[in-house]
This record gives C-alpha cells, sequence and structure tokens, in this order.
C-alpha cells in the first residue's frame, strides 16, 4: 500500500507470513519504502526499513499498517537519536588530558 504526501512515497509492503514468538505472540514483518522526488538531475533521496508489527487475528489490514508505519517510526527515532550522539560526539573538541602522577 502506498501512500503519497507532498512528494513524498510512503509504501509498506507485507513481506512474509506471520510468525509467533517463544510466547505465542503473533507478528508480521513488513517493509516500509519512504521516497522523495528528485531535485534535478540528483537521484531521489530513500529509505527502506524492515520492521515487525504484533498481529492479532481481529485486525484490519489497515491497523496493520498503522503498526507498520508506527513500528517504521519508532525505528528512525532510534537510528536519529543514535547518530545524534555520534555527530556530537565527533563535534565536541577533545579535552586535553591531565597529567597524573605516572606521566609526570
Amino acid at each position: 500500500m502506498t501512500i503519497a504526501r507532498r512528494g513524498l512515497d510512503i509504501a509498506v509492503a507485507h513481506i512474509d507470513e506471520l510468525f509467533a514468538d517463544h510466547l505465542g505472540q503473533m507478528w508480521s514483518p513488513a517493509t516500509v519504502s519512504v521516497t522523495w522526488p528528485p531535485a534535478d538531475e540528483l537521484p531521489a533521496p530513500s529509505i527502506r526499513l524492515t520492521v515487525i508489527a504484533p498481529a492479532r487475528a481481529e485486525m484490519t489490514l489497515d491497523d496493520l499498517k498503522g503498526l507498520h508505519l508506527r513500528a517504521a517510526h519508532d525505528v528512525l527515532n532510534a537510528a536519529l537519536l543514535g547518530i545524534e550522539q555520534v555527530v556530537e560526539r565527533q563535534e565536541r573538541p577533545a579535552r586535553p588530558r591531565r597529567a597524573t602522577k605516572s606521566t609526570q
């Protein structure tokens, strides 16, 4: 299923059958793709995420799609926070090391 928003295409593709974990909870794997329109001759930026969402028999396909999108949102948030921490560490100036007794 594809959603278009202001030039942004979001596609959710169910990639496999449901599977159960060791507790019997059912899960639905999917691939969520986000593609922006190309600019000039540059290739279009895009991302592709593999996610899983909890599944229940009474769910509609729209319910499941919503859970896959929420899972993609959670994965992207975690990725952004991780990237932000790496960038912050790289941008911090290195602190000079203090002399210790063994280095004096």
